[in-house]
């Protein structure tokens, strides 16, 4: 997976899924573990289906998690 720069209009594109996934997440009123495994499952879905390398994808999860952990969001912040 390279790590690709988005411009202007893709960057707010991202930012508007981002929201609008995250306001149906918590419409579903599901708990934190189930939204947790379909999340997943849709994310390695996506990554099987590109042929993305598993090694990549998965220092990929590890950067957004240490990057989540350091920045400690409240349950209720969307960034």
């Amino acid at each position: 997976m390279a790590l690709k720069f988005p411009n202007e209009d893709e960057m707010e594109r991202i930012a508007n899924a981002y929201r609008g996934l995250v306001d149906y997440l918590h419409e579903t009123e599901l708990d934190g573990h189930s939204l947790i495994s379909i999340l997943f499952k849709a994310a390695m879905g996506l990554a099987v289906t590109a042929d993305y390398d598993r090694d990549e994808v998965m220092g990929v999860v590890a950067a957004t998690y240490d990057m989540e952990r350091f920045m400690r969001p409240k349950s209720n912040e969307v960034h």
